[in-house]
């Protein structure tokens, strides 16, 4: 259905969701997001696969999320292992993230931490986030103040009022 909220008390629970605006809580409760269906995920350790056209909401620590399709996906928990298909775009306010996305976008907002695999990423760094970024071709775009980026052989542009300490070679 639409708009539907689950709270899950068992960590051996499978959950299939195929409306729009579903709201789920839990503890290592395995989530499928049929395509075209938009959630908001609570708790941890939650093991989350997304099909085409899926909206998540990843408000959960220690969890993985990936798909083998082009979804929009907002990360705000910490400690989170995503791995998305190419194309797909990600908003990020949690710390300590590990992405895998190839010519994906990807969006740093406020004190975000992400290490970031891929090629042909466009990255955009706000207010006092730290990227490790493993890949070739990207495009990293700060705009913020007090940024920390690690990356090799990428365009970097720095907006105006941005600062930046900026480590790597070929940038």
């Amino acid at each position: 259905g639409n708009s539907d909220t689950v709270t899950n008390t068992s960590s051996s629970t499978v959950l299939d969701i195929s409306g729009t605006s579903a709201s789920i809580s839990g503890t290592g409760t395995t989530i499928t997001l049929e395509g075209g269906s938009s959630a908001t995920l609570f708790g941890s350790s939650l093991h989350v696969s997304a099909s085409k056209g899926a909206t998540v909401t990843l408000a959960a620590s220690s969890s993985t999320l990936s798909s083998s399709d082009t979804i929009a996906a907002t990360i705000s928990g910490n400690q989170d292992a995503v791995t998305l298909a190419d194309g797909s775009t990600i908003t990020e306010t949690g710390t300590n993230e590990t992405v895998k996305l190839a010519r994906g976008g990807i969006l740093l907002q406020q004190f975000a931490s992400a290490t970031i695999t891929g090629a042909n990423d466009r990255i955009s760094q706000g207010t006092g986030t730290t990227a490790t970024i493993n890949g070739v071709s990207d495009i990293v775009d700060i705009f913020g103040a007090g940024n920390i980026t690690t990356v090799g052989g990428a365009t970097v542009t720095l907006e105006a009022g941005s600062s930046e300490t900026l480590h790597g070679n070929n940038n």
